[in-house]
């Protein structure tokens, strides 16, 4: 059984664990992450076809990007727990088990930070990378702890301010990584009929190495804190 995800780290060790989750199981999280980018691609097509304002289009693809961004988190989530345990589960599981009756909890919780994050942004950058730090754990304790959002959203700042310096620079890395380097990569390839399916598959590619920083920043606070294998094996039958 492979433990050594449930300890302490600090920042260098978070995001080599990232990496090694990535490599182990790269075919896996990117077929994960690749069915929301597909979803969205389909649907901004479909938008386009339809000459709606916009305005309107914007919005349906904020809306729908935030909540397809909220399922696929939930899936990668339990993927991850249970990779971290030496059982990962295929992506029809994930998928089933990370929604499971929580769904709607996970979208809001999602959405709420996703507006604080944003609003950080606009005030010079560093506000957000703070805010997102702060949150970063809210996604996994409502999957795997079963909370609701604002229990999670509230856990996830207790958690997070003794280590905050630490879930900023983790929170750094995930903009990063599956948003500054999607955006790389598509400048690099340019413009063309087949650009969308470049991004989605960029985005795809860069999200679940974003989220797996995320995962085990969670594991570590979590570790520190008395959460062992005992504990996640039970949150993963729940």
């Amino acid at each position: 059984m492979t433990t050594n995800l449930l300890r302490e780290m600090n920042t260098p060790e978070i995001i080599g664990e990232a990496f090694r989750l990535y490599r182990d199981h790269l075919a896996s999280l990117v077929i994960m992450a690749l069915a929301p980018h597909l979803a969205l691609l389909v649907l901004g097509l479909a938008l386009d076809a339809v000459n709606l304002a916009p305005a309107h289009v914007l919005a349906v693809l904020l809306g729908v990007t935030v909540a397809l961004n909220a399922l696929v988190l939930a899936a990668m989530t339990y993927a991850i727990a249970g990779a971290a345990l030496g059982h990962m589960p295929g992506v029809g599981e994930s998928y089933r088990r990370g929604f499971g009756g929580r769904v709607l909890w996970v979208i809001a919780a999602y959405m709420i930070v996703w507006v604080l994050i944003t609003l950080g942004f606009l005030a010079l950058v560093v506000p957000g990378l703070i805010i997102g730090g702060l949150f970063l754990p809210t996604v996994p304790l409502i999957v795997l702890e079963r909370m609701r959002p604002l229990q999670a959203l509230s856990q996830a700042v207790q958690m997070m301010k003794p280590h905050l310096l630490r879930g900023t620079l983790v929170f750094a890395f995930v903009v990063l990584i599956s948003g500054v380097l999607p955006l790389v990569i598509q400048a690099f390839l340019g413009a063309g009929p087949l650009s969308p399916l470049l991004g989605a598959i960029a985005g795809a590619m860069t999200l679940p190495l974003a989220y797996s920083a995320n995962v085990v920043l969670y594991f570590s606070v979590r570790a520190a804190q008395g959460f062992g294998p005992e504990q996640l094996e039970e949150a993963l039958r729940g």
